[in-house]
């Protein structure tokens, strides 16, 4: 019956499970069990007696031993675990063309889990294709990583998973190595022709003095340079327009080329808030998988959301 039970808890990957089976009235008998204890056993189970709780005086532990040692030693024997994973860079980075017989990985997750095999522990791979992360079915089944563990088709899945709520009910998560944010994209916007801001300078060649009066400084600039032979000499005279010209001229050099820098004209509005996105024209692309974080009724976001697949270049 021990075991039963024990076997029982196993197949929901519980381990620390003590079960205790009365031996007629004297006394209760605890048995527990122990993986990775051989390398012919290893998560075969096999029950061990653990210690006896007598009823006499009071009651007491007939041993010293602990309900709950350690069970997962630091030298696994050698056993074997079923592994799931898909290539993401720079997580994981897969050699050999994706071969499901490849016996290293590298990337950040991929060294952690190098260094989880160092506890001598082997490992079967499975990778999951096209589906890589998968998601959750309405009949609250999984697809891709997220579908091995949950079936027991493998013991460990990584692959830059999110640590997300409904996730972790289900399966047992790590604590996280690696915080990240959701970040938008949006279209540079368009570059002003020319700057209407900057008008009504004063500009000094040779002495003659041109008058800006509510004209764009550029087109003016323009047609009475044309006129000028690299010889002529350019003063600047007021300050506000060299701050605006992005362009320093000492007022007593002469003799020097022509030279306007005009400053970069500027960029039209762009979109910068999430509120300004949801009050926008635009159509929103973002991976399916991450609409639990985006179901805000005041935002209006998934109505006008599209499915962006793997890691998105289509929305791009």
């Amino acid at each position: 019956m021990a075991k039963q039970i024990l076997q029982l808890l196993w197949n929901f990957r519980v381990i620390n499970a003590v079960v205790a089976i009365a031996r007629q009235e004297s006394a209760l008998v605890l048995y527990t069990w122990f993986p990775y204890g051989s390398p012919r056993t290893c998560t075969q189970l096999r029950v061990t007696t653990l210690n006896y709780w007598v009823f006499e005086d009071s009651g007491r532990f007939l041993l010293g031993s602990s309900l709950f040692p350690q069970k997962i030693p630091h030298d696994l024997k050698g056993c074997s675990i079923k592994v799931s994973t898909t290539e993401i860079e720079p997580f994981v980075i897969l050699p050999y063309n994706n071969n499901p017989d490849v016996t290293s990985k590298d990337g950040l997750e991929g060294r952690l889990f190098q260094s989880i095999m160092k506890m001598n522990l082997r490992f079967q791979l499975n990778l999951t294709g096209n589906e890589k992360w998968g998601d959750k079915l309405p009949n609250n089944t999984w697809t891709g990583i997220k579908r091995n563990p949950f079936n027991d088709v493998s013991e460990l899945g990584f692959g830059a998973l999110l640590l997300d709520t409904e996730l972790c009910e289900v399966l047992e998560c790590t604590d996280p190595h690696l915080k990240d944010s959701l970040v938008w994209h949006v279209r540079r916007p368009n570059q002003y022709l020319s700057s209407p801001a900057v008008m009504a300078h004063e500009l000094s060649f040779r002495g003659d003095v041109l008058r800006n009066s509510g004209q764009k400084f550029d087109s003016r600039v323009g047609r009475r340079a044309r006129g000028l032979t690299t010889r002529t000499a350019a003063c600047i005279s007021d300050p506000t327009f060299i701050s605006d010209l992005g362009h320093i001229l000492p007022a007593h050099q002469r003799g020097v080329p022509f030279v306007l820098n005009l400053i970069n004209p500027g960029f039209e509005k762009q979109v910068r808030t999430v509120d300004e996105l949801v009050r926008s024209k635009l159509d929103f692309g973002c991976h399916s998988g991450f609409d639990r974080y985006l179901n805000d009724s005041t935002d209006k976001i998934l109505s006008r959301r599209s499915h962006c697949a793997g890691v998105g270049d289509d929305c791009f």
